[in-house]
């Protein structure tokens, strides 16, 4: 059996509640059991230090608790805002797999980098204890809102290809967890 991804991601506004997010993970629990992993490539745009969110907003960590408890791994992007001793909510949550961003290959400067190079942590990813991995998250080529491809950067393009790599693991190693 292939893992199976299910992604949250914010809408054309940016704006993603926390009814949305508490929605999505029901609709896991409830009609998807088959789902391994799930992408959360949204955040507040704060700074959290290790394990400080938990009581944040207990539904929502609940939530990722229950879905964690039947084996679901949550991935979730770090954060933009160049913070090096926080990361965004929900990364920061303990039970969430928090991923910053790297760059893919050396692009000359950009934006608060004179200079780039292949696996370079990008200045703009939040870090801090709480971050569990890094994955390329600038600058990539993906599908746009509307239609066609665009070149973006940011930890919301890390933490989908993190939970891609889960998957790939998962797919060549079903017992993992």
């Amino acid at each position: 059996r292939l893992p199976r991804l299910f992604k949250c991601r914010w809408t054309a506004t940016g704006a993603v509640s926390r009814p949305d997010v508490l929605l999505a993970y029901d609709q896991i629990i409830a009609y998807h059991p088959e789902v391994d992993l799930i992408n959360m490539s949204l955040s507040d745009g704060g700074t959290y230090g290790p394990g400080i969110c938990d009581d944040g907003i207990p539904a929502v960590t609940a939530a990722i608790a229950a879905t964690r408890a039947l084996g679901i791994t949550t991935f979730a992007a770090a954060g933009n805002n160049q913070a090096k001793n926080g990361l965004a909510y929900p990364a920061c949550l303990t039970g969430v797999v928090a991923v910053g961003a790297v760059y893919d290959a050396n692009v000359g400067g950009f934006f608060c980098d004179a200079a780039t190079a292949p696996d370079q942590v990008t200045c703009f990813s939040q870090s801090g204890s709480a971050l569990d991995l890094l994955a390329p998250g600038a600058v990539i080529e993906s599908t746009y809102v509307g239609g066609g491809l665009a070149n973006l950067a940011g930890t919301s393009m890390a933490s989908p290809a993190a939970a891609g790599v889960a998957a790939l693991l998962l797919e060549s190693e079903p017992l993992l967890t």
